[in-house]
């Protein structure tokens, strides 16, 4: 059956738009998401043809900030196991402890969701090799980075720091500075934040993440880069695959729930052989 082509009184000139061009198949949920993948990986394929191999010679110390426990996962999880199995020293730093991903659950509260997402990440960097003494849990609040009061704000300033000034990583991996998510950029600007108070120098690398919803905001942000660097991630691709299914609470529905919070749909973005790391 064709989907109806008739317009809605309520949709934006955009949406308006792509009814007409896709014959109302993008009213349909399953045909949005569809043509969303389809323009994700269109606009993953231009940014590849501009990247180049990631060296990473003299990155021997590195530390990853996850906003939340899974973004590292995520984001660079292909390239933290290509770093450990080069015998790198890997740290990531949670930042939030990822207890509102299940906001009003019936079961599980907020400190029970917080406990399972903290196994969850130390099973995952288990299986990209990097030790429970490599990971550090700051615990902010979830949801609230982008509204932390001056004096919370200022104290996980001063503890990025700290964490900072401890390993010493000759690179910072860390969300794409506008990442389609409040937290994730305000992750970005305490981190930057951070890394000036301690005058620290080392490479800022940046992972997309939800920006791969939103290929407009990538296509966007992509341009604002010196260099797109590619990894390939060769059998390593499965072994980051595992690490992002270890998130079992986010790629699966926590009963009664009957959606996970991260559909298959959005999770298969990042099971693709190689891995886009931006930097300035």
């Amino acid at each position: 059956m064709i989907p109806s082509q008739s317009v809605k009184p309520n949709q934006s000139p955009l949406s308006r738009a792509a009814a007409a061009m896709t014959c109302g198949w993008s009213d349909d949920p399953s045909g949005r998401r569809l043509i969303r993948k389809l323009l994700s990986r269109s606009v993953r394929f231009a940014i590849t043809a501009r990247s180049r191999p990631l060296s990473t010679k003299g990155m021997n110390a590195v530390l990853a900030i996850a906003p939340h426990p899974d973004d590292e996962a995520l984001g660079c999880g292909g390239t933290l196991a290509i770093l450990k199995r080069e015998n790198r020293a890997v740290h990531i730093g949670f930042v939030t402890d990822g207890a509102a991903s299940h906001p009003a659950h019936p079961i599980h509260r907020p400190e029970a969701i917080a406990a399972i997402r903290r196994r969850e990440a130390l099973a995952a960097a288990h299986l990209l090799g990097i030790a429970p003494s490599e990971l550090h849990f700051l615990n902010a609040p979830d949801g609230s980075l982008q509204r932390l009061p001056l004096a919370a704000r200022e104290d996980l300033i001063a503890r990025i720091s700290a964490l900072l000034t401890l390993i010493k990583p000759d690179a910072v991996l860390l969300p794409s500075r506008n990442d389609g998510s409040s937290e994730h950029n305000a992750a970005f600007i305490l981190v930057d934040q951070a890394i000036k108070k301690t005058a620290l120098t080392c490479r800022v690398l940046e992972y997309p993440v939800w920006a791969w919803r939103n290929p407009l905001l990538l296509a966007g942000n992509s341009t604002g880069y010196r260099n797109v660097w590619k990894l390939d991630l060769g059998d390593l691709r499965f072994i980051k695959a595992a690490a992002i299914d270890a998130y079992a609470s986010q790629t699966r529905p926590i009963p009664p729930d009957l959606d996970a919070v991260l559909p298959e749909d959005f999770t298969s973005e990042f099971k693709l052989p190689d891995e886009l790391i931006f930097e300035r």
